[in-house]
């Protein structure tokens, strides 16, 4: 079955998101960067979506086709989203030089 431009815009939306997560955890685990060859695409393979493997799957084999290199990265499961650390902010006007707080629980 055909997706539409829109269950592919979600898709490729949901691979940047990994992306970002990958991102912050190779930041925090550089020795993993050791294991991914130069120049390597990356092809996430999250266990809790079936749907987007699928798709990211499909994506290798293109990129398999084409001669490109390309390694799976299986994710085996997220922490839940947590929230923003912020406690609290507060707006400045630069014309009123006063400030509000806005509570952390908004």
């Amino acid at each position: 079955m055909r997706r539409t431009v829109s269950e592919n815009n979600v898709l490729a939306q949901k691979n940047a998101e990994i992306g970002t997560e990958f991102d912050k955890y190779a930041f925090e685990h550089p020795e993993i960067l050791a294991d991914i060859p130069n120049g390597a695409s990356l092809i996430f393979l999250p266990e809790n979506d079936e749907e987007l493997c699928r798709y990211n799957k499909k994506i290798a084999r293109m990129l398999q086709k084409n001669g490109e290199e390309f390694i799976f990265i299986k994710i085996q499961k997220f922490q839940p989203v947590s929230k923003s650390r912020i406690m609290g902010i507060s707006f400045a006007s630069p014309k009123l030089h006063n400030s509000r707080l806005i509570s952390a629980n908004r």
